[in-house]
């Protein structure tokens, strides 16, 4: 399923020489939250990685993929009618390690440490 209306970016921000910081905005009326969960609808973690993905993408300049997944730390629920904007902040190795964080200025959602 392509993730058309799921989220835009907001901004995006060179934080070092290999970090990263966006900004995301997630469309609550999306057609994802109809499925994931009717009634009270969260952000599926396969959402999630895939603005993580999309992100690194726009970093890079180029398609990617995750070859390895080494930990990925759900902390708590995204609830779209209750987040406004959450910061995706990339961290890049020169051994193509991604150290990624989801969060917004109270929580965090998700950590992720993968090879691309």
């Amino acid at each position: 399923m392509a993730l058309t209306n799921y989220y835009t970016i907001e901004q995006q921000q060179t934080i070092g020489p290999n970090e990263w910081k966006f900004t995301i905005r997630l469309h609550p009326d999306c057609e994802v939250y109809k499925g994931h969960f009717p009634g009270q609808p969260v952000a599926p973690g396969v959402c999630q990685l895939r603005v993580v993905k999309d992100c690194l993408e726009t970093v890079l300049g180029q398609r990617a993929r995750f070859t390895r997944i080494k930990q990925c730390k759900f902390m708590r629920m995204i609830i779209p009618s209750e987040v406004e904007t959450l910061d995706v902040c990339l961290t890049l190795s020169e051994d193509r390690t991604l150290n990624a964080l989801v969060q917004d200025a109270q929580n965090t959602y998700v950590k992720i440490k993968a090879e691309y």
